[in-house]
C-alpha cells in the first residue's frame, strides 16, 4: 500500500524542512500545493522531494486541501501542516496502520504543548473523501476509524508564531467570511464558526460573543443531537465557567437544568 503526504504551504520555508523529515520514510510520495510563497518554500520542497503545485490562494482552507488531493495516487492520505512534526519514537505507525487495512481512517494523536486530542490524519484516498469549510474545515469521511498509534507534534499555536505569521487577523477575516455564508444557511456549520469566532476574541468581547453563541444554540435544539458536534459541550462548558467566575451561579444553574431537560 503507497501513502501520500498532502500539505499546504505559503511562505514556511522556516517550517517546511523539519516537517518533510519527519514523515519522509513513511510515505512514498509527498504532494504540496502552494498558495502564493514569495520565500523559498517551493525550491526547499523540491529539493526535499515533494511534487509541488502552485494553486492560487483563494481564502479557502479545504480548495486547497482539496486540490492536493486531486494529485495523490497513494492508497492512502497522510495529512500534515508545516509547524507539524510526526514524533520519531512512533512515527513507524503510519507504515503500520496503512499495511493493516482494517479500517478507513486512522485518528492520530495530536500534541501542542500540555493539550492533546486525536484528529483523523490517515485515510484512505477515496473519490468521496473531501474538505469542507472555508476555514476549520472538516472531512466528508464516510468511516469507520479508529485511533492510530503516531502522533504528532504541532506547533503552530505557539503564541510568538501565531503573531509573527499574522495568522490571527487571516483566521479571524476567514471566520467572518464564514459566519456571513451560514447565517440562515446551516444552523450546524453556522454554530461551529459561531464558536471559534468567540474563542477568537478575549476578555469581555469573548463573553459577548460567547453569549450570542449559546443563545443561537439555544434557539437550535437540534444541535445537541446526534451526530456529535464536539464544540457544542466544550462551548457550553465554558460558558458556565464565565457565568460562575462572574458570580451567576444561580443563571449557571438555570441554564444547565434546562439543557439537560432537553
Amino acid at each position: 500500500m503507497r501513502t501520500s503526504l498532502c500539505m499546504i504551504a505559503r511562505d514556511e520555508e522556516a517550517m517546511l524542512g523539519p516537517c518533510l523529515e519527519s514523515a519522509r520514510d513513511q510515505v512514498d510520495e509527498i504532494i504540496l500545493v502552494d498558495t502564493g510563497s514569495r520565500d523559498g518554500t517551493i525550491e526547499l520542497a523540491r529539493r526535499l522531494g515533494a511534487q509541488v503545485f502552485e494553486f492560487p490562494w483563494q481564502d479557502d482552507f479545504s480548495a486547497a486541501r482539496n486540490h492536493a488531493l486531486e494529485h495523490a495516487t497513494g492508497d492512502w492520505i497522510l495529512v500534515l501542516d508545516c509547524d507539524e512534526r510526526l514524533e520519531a519514537a512512533s512515527r513507524h505507525g503510519i507504515r503500520e496502520a496503512a499495511a493493516g487495512g482494517r479500517y478507513e481512517g486512522y485518528l492520530l494523536r495530536m500534541c501542542s504543548g500540555a493539550d492533546e486530542w486525536y484528529a483523523l490524519r490517515l485515510y484512505r484516498n477515496r473519490p468521496d473523501t473531501r474538505y469542507y469549510g472555508r476555514i476549520h474545515e472538516q472531512l466528508r469521511f464516510p468511516g469507520p476509524a479508529a485511533r492510530g498509534s503516531a502522533t504528532i507534534r504541532h506547533l503552530g499555536y505557539d503564541p510568538a508564531l501565531l503573531e509573527g505569521r499574522q495568522k490571527r487577523d487571516r483566521n479571524a477575516r476567514l471566520i467572518e467570511a464564514a459566519l456571513a455564508e451560514t447565517a440562515g444557511a446551516s444552523p450546524d456549520r453556522h454554530s461551529f464558526y459561531l464558536f471559534y469566532h468567540a474563542f477568537g476574541a478575549a476578555g469581555a468581547e469573548r463573553a459577548a460573543r460567547l453569549g450570542r453563541w449559546v443563545q443561537f444554540v439555544e434557539a437550535h435544539p437540534e444541535l445537541e443531537r446526534p451526530p456529535a458536534r464536539p464544540w457544542i459541550p466544550v462551548g457550553l462548558a465554558h460558558y458556565d465557567w464565565q457565568l460562575s467566575d462572574a458570580g451567576a451561579h444561580a443563571e449557571a444553574e438555570v441554564r444547565a437544568r434546562r439543557l439537560l431537560a432537553r
